[in-house]
């Protein structure tokens, strides 16, 4: 009776033992599938925010000026400037446009907005960055017509315009047009006259000691004639008078590198 029984237990557990052994493959099986498609969702997202961030990428080119922002920033006394901005100057009824300001959003980044009355004009120049990115909306409808970069003055790279569905109609390669003239270039420049002539001019919208800086190219004409940056530094500012006395010209050979003129000469002196 005890060997039936023994036989018996012995009989009846094999069935089950192989069946939760089976179930356990089961099991380990299903949580494999599972994994797999884990890894194929995570796959697809990242696919799919790929080209999400691409086709945003693309839209760029189709973004509307923000005016509701903007009236923000033009409250001149402050009261709703957002926490992350950081009003420079605020000019108003001007001949040359009907408003213009100028802030430091939280990242750092240097933006100035001018409102005429056919356009906004809106200049953002990142941080580190010597290059001004320029975009240009129409006012009434404020979409993007175009963008283009500069260093101060000089164009740099592709103006591009856009008709009123982001379509590009124009291209103009400035540095065909100038800058491919110029075996010395704007980064060459920058270095040279901070290491000889202690003068930076690394960031377009910052002002020294109140001083102003302009720098532009010029392309010869002829053969005969050289090509040369100008940098142009109005200095020792009068706050009781509002204007400056001197202005510094540098004269930089834009082929060679060559430091052509520095010269410094009291306003009075210095015609039109």
């Amino acid at each position: 009776m005890m060997i039936k029984s023994s036989f018996l237990q012995g009989t009846s557990t094999q069935p089950h033992m192989a069946k939760a052994a089976y179930l356990r493959q089961m099991g380990d099986i299903k949580m494999i599938r599972i994994f797999f498609f884990v890894l194929i969702a995570v796959f697809l997202t990242g696919c799919a925010n790929l080209k999400k961030a691409e086709l945003n990428k693309k839209d760029d080119k189709t973004k509307t000026f923000d005016l509701e922002e903007y009236k923000v920033i033009l409250d001149s006394k402050g009261k709703k400037h957002p926490k992350n901005y950081s009003i420079l100057k605020l000019d108003n009824n001007s001949l040359r446009y009907i408003s213009r300001v100028s802030y430091i959003r939280k990242d750092g980044a240097y933006v100035e907005i001018t409102e005429k009355r056919d356009s906004y004009i809106l200049k953002e120049k990142e941080p580190n960055s010597l290059y001004t990115m320029n975009y240009y909306y129409d006012s009434k409808t404020r979409l993007l017509e175009g963008n283009s970069r500069f260093f101060y003055d000089i164009p740099v790279g592709m103006y591009i315009r856009y008709d009123n569905k982001g379509n590009v109609i124009e291209q103009i390669n400035y540095d065909e047009r100038f800058l491919d003239h110029c075996k010395f270039k704007i980064e060459d420049l920058v270095k040279k006259l901070q290491k000889e002539l202690n003068v930076d001019i690394s960031n377009s919208f910052k002002t020294i000691n109140n001083d102003i800086t302009e720098v532009s190219l010029y392309i010869p004409k002829s053969e005969n004639e050289e090509g040369f940056y100008v940098i142009k530094i109005w200095g020792d500012y009068s706050s009781e008078y509002k204007v400056y006395s001197t202005l510094r010209t540098i004269r930089v050979d834009c082929i060679t590198g060559v430091i052509l003129i520095d010269t410094i000469e009291s306003l009075s002196n210095v015609e039109g």
